[in-house]
């Protein structure tokens, strides 16, 4: 099933003597939660592309919205959590 899904998804095949899902152990050391922690980064980074885009006008380059972002999320760090700076 694996080598015929990375024909067609990927149009590659994998490499002979080789069996990818079991090699990639990431999901079985307990590192699967990781990985969400990039999907949650991108949707972050979303939404604030989208309070620069609505608050100018389209254009990103915004020095008030850019003093906002430097107070509200660069200035605290990891000292506040992420969901809360961007309330």
């Amino acid at each position: 099933l694996w080598s015929t899904m990375m024909k067609a998804i990927a149009k590659r095949s994998e490499i002979q003597g080789t069996f990818m899902p079991a090699s990639w152990y990431h999901m079985v050391i307990g590192y699967d939660a990781g990985y969400y922690g990039y999907l949650y980064s991108e949707v972050f980074a979303y939404s604030l592309l989208d309070e620069f885009k609505s608050c100018s006008g389209g254009n990103v380059i915004n020095p008030t919205l850019g003093m906002k972002y430097r107070k509200c999320i660069l200035e605290p760090g990891a000292s506040v959590d992420g969901f809360d700076m961007l309330e």
